[in-house]
């Protein structure tokens, strides 16, 4: 596949690591406003209790970390997207994404696509 959103696991510090970083592989022709809610809902749904998942559902608002896009130089960039505390989501497009099979052992590859440069 040549490009898709990729949604990962990011942390700071051992303490808040996680087993698995892949959460998601999304086509990249959804847009970014629907990669959004889904990194939301994802996040609700892997840290949040039974009360706190009602909550939410019953008002949006009451999400306590809602996804945003990144800003380069203060312009909002959509091709990448976190959602979360620690550990958190984080949502991009990425390139050349494959499943490389070693040994009975499946390992997903990417490659990071470049940050925009904007010139100000």
């Amino acid at each position: 596949m040549k490009t898709a959103w990729l949604i990962t696991w990011k942390w700071f510090g051992d303490h808040a690591a996680v087993e698995d970083d892949v959460v998601a592989i999304v086509s990249y022709r959804r847009s970014g406003s629907y990669i959004k809610d889904l990194m939301e809902n994802l996040y609700i749904e892997k840290t949040s209790s039974f009360s706190e998942k009602l909550a939410y559902a019953k008002d949006k608002n009451a999400i306590p970390y809602p996804a945003s896009y990144s800003t380069i130089k203060g312009v909002t960039w959509t091709g990448s997207i976190s959602c979360g505390d620690n550990p958190f989501l984080f949502g991009r497009l990425v390139s050349n994404v494959r499943v490389e099979v070693q040994d009975g052992q499946e390992t997903l590859r990417w490659e990071e696509r470049p940050v925009p440069a904007l010139s100000v």
